[in-house]
């Protein structure tokens, strides 16, 4: 799939709730849990506004959006990666996050984290080098998040 990124724009809030939604959508469906705040169009302003956040509207649409979070001494954390599940499989996802490590060639650790039943995105993040470097706190439900590192 061809792909055409971007820095995501003040007024592309409320589009990112939708496209964010949809994916976040089939995780909670496959997975019975998911971060719910990327349903409100105030996160997305606020990563909008203080961190590096890039969609790809190549279909016209929205269809994956990611933020790059400066967290000082040369690391970035990826605050949120989504795919529509329209377009999954396609390899979006995989240029969306190289695209976004080349344009900060300074950083020496990336990480992130997911929840830790999303076998699927586990496997995207080791295919990508990012290996499991710990876990988060466990919340009431049970429900935790595993937190992979690349560091370069």
């Amino acid at each position: 799939m061809i792909v055409d990124f971007r820095k995501a724009h003040n007024d592309d809030a409320v589009i990112l709730v939708e496209a964010a939604g949809r994916a976040l959508a089939e995780d909670e469906r496959i997975y019975g849990s998911v971060d719910t705040q990327y349903r409100s169009a105030s996160i997305h302003q606020h990563f909008i506004e203080v961190a590096h956040y890039f969609v790809d509207a190549s279909t016209g649409r929205v269809v994956t959006g990611a933020c790059a979070i400066d967290r000082g001494q040369n690391q970035y954390e990826i605050g949120i990666i989504y795919v529509d599940p329209a377009v999954q499989n396609q390899g979006v996802g995989r240029q969306m996050l190289r695209y976004i490590e080349t344009q900060f060639p300074w950083v020496t650790r990336w990480y992130w984290d997911t929840g830790h039943l999303n076998y699927r995105n586990h496997h995207f993040y080791k295919t990508l080098g990012y290996h499991r470097a710990g876990t988060a706190k466990k919340e009431n439900n049970g429900y935790y998040k595993v937190i992979f590192e690349k560091i370069i």
